[in-house]
């Protein structure tokens, strides 16, 4: 074992995803400070993963060789055989849905610690990761260390970190991993959607519309949908509306959700809690709405109402459609 630092990233299109690039800058930041390598895994293309990862600062690619898009979340085997050779120090993986089932796999056959949902990670001079995580319902922020076993996996949630990459002119060191084989232990019979598929997810997203517990019932909801249809918007939520079904986990926003840096924040019936404005740290547009006068948020944003958003909707939703935005 090693001090080598590894980094399990992702390619969009011609480029590393936004998470990957967040995980790769933090990545270099403990290897230099190590004096070691940094390692990168990644599934798909060799031509694309090259063009994605040729001017950037990486010890040594490991390619594991996946041709269709739907095979590429199901590497765990690859990314083990990897990890067997490259024996690393430390594992950091992006938090999204795939990346936790990746760590959470690959803690159990080399049965180590993963700390997930990482906001913060440092290294001592022996290489000891100092994990720090949000825990008992985000009430603490929780420090966490793997002394014995290795690879120290921790998974970080994307923007948390800036993107922060050092470039190199170096040549980079590219190792092809084949498929594994595995054994049919299950068959796919039928797929059913059960939740409204948006276009974006919300950290890609220009502009948000978060909706809290204040929206009270799901049929407010097709309203609201219109609005951020008619402003280009995605919508979120915050974990209140989470637990009362208003939107989908996979929309939460917050420290048990996602943290969120779109262009326009627009936020109806949210309060404000700590763990919600955790994740929208770094907006510096917020537009919220809220009836209570003293609800947080309203101290939070950059242009704060307090008025019934049914009030207000449709003229915001007018004035904004003549804005221009990201999208």
């Amino acid at each position: 074992m090693n001090n080598d630092i590894c980094v399990y990233l992702r390619v969009a299109e011609k480029e590393l995803s936004r998470g990957s690039l967040q995980i790769l800058g933090l990545g270099q930041k403990l290897a230099k400070k190590l004096n070691s390598k940094i390692i990168a895994i990644i599934a798909g293309d060799k031509t694309k993963i090259m063009k994605a990862t040729d001017s950037l600062h990486i010890d040594e690619v490991w390619y594991i060789k996946k041709a269709e898009k739907e095979e590429l979340d199901n590497c765990q085997l690859e990314a083990k055989m990897c990890l067997d050779k490259i024996k690393p120090s430390v594992l950091l993986i992006l938090a999204d849905a795939e990346g936790k089932i990746l760590a959470s796999e690959l803690g159990v056959m080399f049965r180590t610690g993963v700390t997930a949902d990482c906001i913060k990670i440092e290294v001592d001079e022996l290489g000891l990761l100092q994990q720090t995580r949000p825990a008992f319902g985000e009430r603490i922020l929780a420090e966490i260390i793997t002394p014995k076993r290795r690879p120290q996996i921790a998974t970080i949630r994307e923007n948390v970190l800036p993107i922060d990459v050092e470039n190199s002119e170096c040549d980079i060191k590219y190792i092809a991993v084949d498929e594994q084989k595995r054994s049919k232990e299950f068959e796919v019979v039928g797929l059913q959607n059960i939740v409204q598929i948006q276009k974006k997810s919300i950290e890609d997203a220009s502009i948000l519309v978060a909706i809290g517990k204040g929206v009270c019932h799901k049929a407010e909801l097709e309203r609201l949908y219109k609005f951020a249809d008619k402003i280009g918007a995605t919508i979120a939520g915050s974990r209140g509306a989470v637990e009362a079904g208003l939107v989908d986990a996979e929309y939460q926003i917050g420290l048990s959700g996602k943290n969120v840096n779109p262009e326009l924040l627009i936020t109806v019936g949210i309060r404000g809690s700590i763990q919600f404005l955790a994740g929208i740290n770094r907006c510096k547009n917020i537009i919220a709405i809220n009836n209570d006068l003293d609800a947080p948020i309203l101290k939070r944003a950059t242009y704060p109402v307090c008025s019934d958003w049914k009030s207000v909707i449709e003229k915001l939703g007018k004035k904004l459609e003549t804005m221009e935005f990201n999208k």
